[in-house]
């Protein structure tokens, strides 16, 4: 609820700022400029269909596409008011096209998306306007309107407002994200300027800003020769788009080279592929806990999935036997921290910084962990996230050696490693606790409501076998026991204050 009320907040502000903007910015056209109403029109209509040609970024949700292109060279040409009102307005009228576009679809879901979707048409053209806004008050402060090229303000005025804009549009969406994502107290995320930088999103908007920057000179320039010269930057257009379209593949390309290596190991011991997407699932909800570097969480969650990619190297004799290893075998499964497959994939781009979490996830607080024995906060901190993610998903699933742990049993060995003082980080540890625990508590809101199959296997992976016992039939939407998932809240209630007092004895 006080997320809720954040959230409302944030959004009264920004359009609250939005609406004076506009109404500032109109009576200015009104009184300036109004025989350019119907090229202003034309352009709204030529914004629309590149908003409508946009291409999804990974990561944060982002949209990209050529729009910024054409508003930017109307900032140029007519000046900010104008273009601040054809940027709101062609924002608007996408976001309500796709709102319909939504509701009527023939998605099982699409109430539910839309009403999601509705609270986008309150951020996308506030953080248009405002972002343009200020692009446009810098521009104009620094260049003083002079000629384009004529002077050293005028390069400078274009390189600051693109940067004024390339900072305020996406930092406008990711604090609306922050705010819409449920996190554990006093962990909520407030996102800064160095958090967008870091983005994995970012490279490509910079990519775009500078695109633009150029087009739009060119535009300008063209324009006030004669403006029909302006229709030459259109293959310029297309060609960004295109590269832009081309980032995207080649993304979506690595993403599936990184499935199939996950499927490989799943193909080669199907149980070891199950417990990949587990620890992966785990990883990645405790690395957004950790208030850490963007960057960083990206490599935890990218370790994760490949974190027993060496087992490829493991005999089948060994990593399917039916039984406790011998010292020996032992020994050799060891070895699959320390695979060459390991170090040839961190040379890749996508899997840069990912060796010493693979390699050290087997790693003990204690020292007597494998394979270099490290102790303490000498582990990596993506090994140490890695590693309580690796050893829960062990306890709560089926070996060939083993049936599952329960939920409470699980627990229990796990506190009296942490008690201990053998196996893991004590502030990770907690994570990880309130990690399960809004995991059940998302569960419990579920109670006597239609869920989704795939949210369902979410909870398994992050949670345990278990969960299946509180499930009747997920494809058939079930109700869950109520009494059984309370059970397992209350047992995480005790775990974490456990864990929070042997920290405090520590």
């Amino acid at each position: 609820m006080q997320r809720q009320r954040q959230t409302i907040l944030y959004l009264s502000i920004i359009n609250i700022l939005c609406g004076f903007i506009l109404f500032s910015n109109v009576t200015k056209i009104i009184t300036e400029n109004p025989q350019n109403l119907l090229m202003y029109l034309l352009i709204i209509m030529i914004n629309l269909f590149a908003l409508i040609k946009y291409v999804d970024l990974p990561g944060e949700g982002l949209r990209i596409s050529v729009s910024f292109e054409i508003i930017y060279a109307a900032l140029i040409i007519f000046g900010t008011p104008a273009a601040v009102l054809m940027n709101f307005f062609s924002l608007l009228i996408f976001d309500l096209c796709d709102i319909l576009k939504i509701f009527f679809s023939t998605d099982k879901n699409k109430i539910e998306k839309t009403k999601e979707r509705l609270w986008g048409i309150f951020v996308n053209p506030a953080k248009g306007a405002i972002s343009l806004f200020l692009c446009g008050y810098v521009y104009d402060a620094i260049s003083h309107r002079s000629k384009l090229f004529t002077t050293p303000e005028s390069f400078l005025a274009v390189i600051l407002s693109i940067g004024v804009f390339a900072i305020f549009d996406p930092l406008l969406v990711f604090e609306y994200t922050a705010l819409r994502t449920v996190r554990p107290k006093g962990r909520e995320k407030n996102y800064t300027v160095i958090d967008v930088i870091q983005s994995a999103n970012y490279r490509p908007l910079v990519f775009e800003y500078l695109i633009s920057a150029f087009f739009a000179l060119n535009a300008a320039v063209l324009y006030y020769i004669n403006p029909f010269y302006t229709l030459l930057v259109i293959p310029q257009v297309v060609l960004t788009y295109l590269a832009l379209k081309h980032y995207r593949m080649i993304y979506d390309i690595v993403v599936s080279m990184i499935d199939l290596l996950v499927q490989s190991t799943e193909s080669y011991d199907y149980i070891t592929g199950i417990h990949v997407a587990g620890v992966s699932e785990l990883s990645k909800k405790m690395a957004q806990r950790l208030n850490i570097p963007y960057i960083l969480a990206r490599k935890i969650f990218r370790a994760a999935v490949v974190h027993d990619i060496g087992k490829i190297g493991i005999p089948d004799s060994i990593l399917c036997k039916d039984g406790k290893l011998t010292d020996e075998e032992f020994q050799k499964m060891q070895s699959h921290t320390t695979h060459p497959i390991i170090k040839a994939l961190a040379k890749l781009k996508f899997f840069e910084g990912i060796e010493a979490i693979v390699r050290g996830h087997h790693e003990k607080w204690n020292g007597k962990g494998y394979p270099d024995h490290l102790q303490g906060e000498s582990i990596p901190l993506g090994a140490r996230v890695v590693a309580i993610a690796d050893v829960w998903h062990a306890l709560v699933s089926k070996r060939q050696y083993k049936k599952p742990k329960t939920f409470a049993l699980a627990l229990e060995i796990m506190l009296e490693e942490l008690r201990d003082k053998k196996s893991f980080d004590p502030k990770i540890f907690v994570i990880f606790l309130e990690v399960l625990s809004d995991t059940v508590d998302e569960i419990k809101s579920h109670c006597g409501l239609p869920i989704e199959a795939q949210t369902v296997e979410n909870y398994k992976k992050i949670l345990s076998d278990e969960i299946e016992e509180l499930i009747t039939d997920a494809k058939q939407y079930p109700e869950f026991n109520l009494a059984a998932v309370e059970r397992l809240r209350e047992l995480l209630k005790e775990a974490i204050e456990k864990a929070k007092q042997y920290n405090e004895e520590a």
